[in-house]
């Protein structure tokens, strides 16, 4: 799959709607976290599916709009590959440059145990959207695992752990910019989420991976006097350190 491809048959839109196949959403998921130009594409029509489904029916849109949203979106797509000599994989990131040289290697680095979290109701905290997510997290196909994570809604009840989640998925695709950005917002919640302990551990792994080592020993630091879980795994690594 590639971004001309994309743009002329409506992936993008497709695979917001729900309507692709399997194989074509695997195959996009695969293409879209490592092209900037996709990511940002789908990131704008997730950025206003958000915004119509907060303004409520009564802002609802008749059915050509989103069409012409798309068709929007793919011809910005199509012209920002216009200007280059690549026509399949242009415009293709592998990964932002860091900014200095990380202090651990990314298979330093292991995923958290995913344990769900019973909520009050559990018919309303089913997310399939989340669930999708989290059975690619669990199998470590991580670049798979971040697109569906993202597009959770803040109205689901699964909308904290697909943040976090989210946030880990970038640490483990080494993506430390990202990833601090997303654990940032759990982390800003200072307690009212059963991840405070683990965000912080994992943006101290992001710090470290961005060549950041004070501010990585001081998060590593907060860890560890929070004495949980990862207390003894903080420990080592600012021994190492």
């Amino acid at each position: 799959m590639n971004c001309r491809g994309i743009a002329a048959n409506n992936v993008i839109e497709r695979y917001s709607a729900g309507t692709l196949s399997q194989a074509e959403r695997d195959a996009f998921e695969l293409h879209y976290f490592s092209c900037a130009d996709c990511f940002e594409a789908l990131e704008t029509i997730q950025a206003i599916q958000q915004e119509l489904k907060r303004a409520g029916p009564q802002r609802s849109q008749p059915s050509w709009w989103w069409g012409a949203a798309a068709a929007v979106v793919g011809a910005g797509l199509l012209l920002a590959l216009s200007g280059s000599p690549q026509v399949e994989w242009a415009r293709i990131v592998t990964k932002p440059p860091h900014a200095s040289t990380p202090l651990i290697q990314l298979t330093d680095i292991r995923p958290p145990q995913y344990r769900q979290f019973t909520y009050r109701g559990a018919a309303a905290a089913v997310d399939p959207v989340f669930e999708r997510a989290m059975a690619h997290f669990q199998s470590g196909r991580y670049a798979q695992a971040f697109p569906a994570l993202s597009s959770v809604l803040p109205a689901s009840p699964r909308y904290w752990e697909a943040r976090h989640f989210g946030g880990v998925c970038l640490v483990l695709l080494d993506r430390p910019a990202q990833a601090l950005e997303w654990l940032d917002v759990v982390i800003a919640q200072s307690g009212r989420t059963p991840f405070e302990e683990e965000a912080h551990y994992y943006r101290a792994m992001a710090l470290l991976l961005a060549g950041r080592g004070p501010e990585g020993r001081a998060e590593l630091g907060r860890v560890a006097e929070m004495h949980g879980d990862y207390e003894e795994q903080a420990r080592r690594w600012l021994a190492r350190l």
